[in-house]
């Protein structure tokens, strides 16, 4: 039950009815996997959805800051991964018609 003015019940109702009050970031994306369409928020403000999240912790970083750095990271790795392999095969080719050309 939301408890506040009578007048602002039925907006609130609207904009929570899908909310649910975890724990914590695990007890959430548990929640998440067995249960689609939900937001679920900690107590220190951390949200997570099905394809969002957003820290709200105090803490110095919270877990989702942290999960997104990671993510980041990884995704300029591959990126990065990719562009050399990629590099590598153009210089084994210029490498290979400069030979040519010397013959």
């Amino acid at each position: 039950m939301i408890e506040c003015r009578s007048d602002l019940r039925p907006a609130l109702s609207q904009l929570l009815a899908k909310v649910v009050i975890v724990a914590d970031l695990d007890a959430g994306a548990a929640l998440l996997r067995r249960t689609s369409g939900l937001t679920a928020v900690t107590k220190e403000g951390d949200l997570i959805g099905g394809h969002f999240a957003a820290g709200g912790s105090s803490r110095a970083s919270s877990l989702i800051e942290v999960q997104a750095a990671v993510d980041e990271a990884t995704e300029k790795l591959r990126v990065a991964t990719a562009s050399i392999e990629r590099q590598a095969f153009e210089l084994a080719a210029l490498e290979n018609e400069r030979q040519e050309a010397a013959a």
